[in-house]
Formats: structure tokens, C-alpha cells, sequence
């Protein structure tokens, strides 16, 4: 059929196809401020209430550019001893999009008083589908846009660990654990497959003083057959209410990023990305917002026995 190529291609331009060399799953600049959406085994690390929803706009400038949305929550159970988080989120770029929601499950071990160690497993459900409305044929009847949307549902896995210090942190994650194949077309082949991602995350908090706190950090991201990508960056934070930041994605752009707490529970942040690479040619950049709540749990006070005795 005439369009299926076309669409092949543009399904491969989105990261889809197992034969091109980029990551299948979106990238986002403020990982440390939302670290759940790349290792499950962060929920439960905190003992409070936390949601998080990030707006990634890619490529401005650029037509039917990509756009992230995502929403998630975390919170701890069991007396600090598990977790449990969700998260849903839909990817959009021209006529495709990818959709679907998580729920994941921790286990959280205390190795010394000041350091953990968690586990954890997610799973899911995606769906990726190409609207046949968005898409200027040459052939109308085409049998393979007679449906107008075609889409394929997945289930998906993915798992983590997580070492957890005050002063440092160490964490590894497989998203895609299924290799499940992608085919949106009805009785096609398949044009692609989930591969397998690998995610190492590891940062160090340095106290300068009573009032700055400093956090390097660096995320290294492989999927094969792309080479590896890795992010560095470096946070700063004044009295744990305003931050600023800067970072560098080898070969891909550089980012900055400032944000603020607001009445200790509510925070946003923003992000921009500098691209570096031959795509500046064409794009201004990438914008990046977050919103978060943080919810503590209240604390339960001790009864005196001895109260009300003479």
C-alpha cells in the first residue's frame, strides 16, 4: 500500500521502530525534581504524599512537534517499611500519540539508621494509535486508513533500585520490561517493538552552610542500538525554598532550570533546553513545566502513661 511506508517512517521519526537509533521513551530535564517517572523504586523513599505533573513541549518552532504530559503520586505504607505510586501520561507528535497508566509496588529495607535500600515492580498498560484524520493522503480509500484510528494496547513492565542516603543515591531501572511488539495496523506486521531500557541514576547533597545546599547528579540512559546518553547536572537550593540549575546532555543540548517552594507543600519549576545538536537549525528549544504537592503525613503523638496519676 502506498501509505504504509510513509507511515512507517513517521511512526520511526517518534522513536517507535526498533532500527532507529534514539530512546522510545521521552527524556525530561527536571528528573530530580520527579526521579518516580524514571525508577519506580523511589516511592515510598519519603514519608509524605507526593504528586507530580510535568508539560514537555519539544522542538518549538517545528510543526506537530512532540508534546509529554504526564501525572503521578507516591506515597509510603507500612511504617516507612513499603511504597506505592501510579502515574498516567500521553506522548503526542503529529497523527501518533502514545497513552497508558502505571502502578507500581516498593519494598524498602533499612541497611544502617541513615541508609535504605528498595525494590520495586510497575506495571501497565499503553496504547499507541495514529489518527488516519491528521494525515493528508493521496489515496482516500486506502484500506489502510479505513478505520481512521488504528492503535494497538501493550501491556508493560518496568523495575527498579534504589539505594537512599541523606548525602547520596544510587538507582537503576529497566522500563519496557516486556519487548512487547507495536502493531497499530490491523493485519500488518508489526512496525516495531518495545525495546528495553536501562537507566543509572546516582547524585551526591552537599550542605555548603545552613542556607545552600549543592546536588550534582548524573543520569545515564541506554537503549541498543543507540549509543549511550548521559545527563549532568547541578542543583543548587537556597533555604529549601528557591532553586537554580544547569545541566548537559552530552551531544543533545544544554539545560536550565529555576523553581521555588511555595508554603512548604506546593513547588513549579521550569526547564529550557538549548539544543546543541543539528536539530537547532530547525527548533528555538524545549520547554519544560512542573507543578508539585508534597502532603506529610501527621505525626503520631505518644501517650503518657503516667498522665493523670497521682
Amino acid at each position: 500500500m502506498k501509505n504504509l511506508g510513509y507511515l512507517l517512517i513517521l511512526l520511526c521519526a517518534i522513536c517507535l521502530s526498533k532500527s532507529i537509533s534514539a530512546q522510545q521513551l521521552p527524556q525530561f530535564s527536571q528528573y530530580m525534581l520527579n526521579p518516580y517517572i524514571i525508577n519506580p523504586a523511589i516511592a515510598g523513599c519519603e514519608n509524605e504524599l507526593q504528586i507530580r505533573s510535568t508539560s514537555k513541549y519539544q522542538w518549538t518552532g517545528i510543526t506537530d512537534a512532540p508534546r509529554t504530559f504526564n501525572l503521578s503520586f507516591t506515597n509510603s505504607a507500612f511504617g516507612e517499611k513499603a511504597g506505592y505510586g501510579g502515574l498516567v501520561y500521553t506522548d503526542i507528535a503529529g497523527p501518533t500519540r502514545r497513552i497508558g497508566l502505571q502502578g507500581s509496588g516498593s519494598y524498602i529495607s533499612p541497611i544502617t539508621e541513615s541508609l535504605k535500600f528498595s525494590i520495586a515492580l510497575s506495571l501497565g498498560i499503553t496504547q499507541y494509535a495514529v489518527d488516519g484524520d491528521k494525515i493528508d493522503v493521496r489515496d482516500i480509500d486506502d484500506p489502510l486508513l479505513a478505520d481512521r484510528l488504528s492503535s494497538d494496547f501493550l501491556f508493560d513492565a518496568r523495575a527498579g533500585f534504589y539505594l537512599h542516603h541523606e548525602k547520596y543515591f544510587f538507582g537503576f531501572s529497566i522500563p519496557n520490561l516486556t519487548q512487547t511488539d507495536i502493531a497499530p495496523f490491523v493485519d500488518e506486521q508489526p512496525v516495531g517493538v518495545l525495546e528495553p531500557h536501562y537507566n543509572l541514576m546516582a547524585g551526591y547533597n552537599y550542605q555548603i552552610n545552613d542556607d545552600f545546599e549543592v546536588q550534582p547528579s548524573v543520569l545515564i540512559k541506554y537503549v541498543e542500538p543507540a549509543p549511550f546518553k548521559i545527563d549532568i547536572n547541578v542543583l543548587a537550593t537556597y533555604r529549601d525554598q528557591f532553586w537554580i540549575g544547569g545541566g548537559y546532555r552530552i551531544n543533545d543540548g544544554i539545560i536550565a532550570q529555576a523553581g521555588a517552594n511555595l508554603n512548604n507543600r506546593m513547588m513549579v519549576s521550569y526547564a529550557y533546553d538549548i539544543i546543541t545538536s543539528d536539530l537547532s537549525i530547525y527548533s528555538g528549544g524545549v520547554h519544560e513545566f512542573l507543578i508539585g504537592l508534597n502532603i506529610s503525613k501527621p505525626e503520631v503523638e505518644s501517650v503518657d502513661e503516667t498522665s493523670g496519676l497521682d
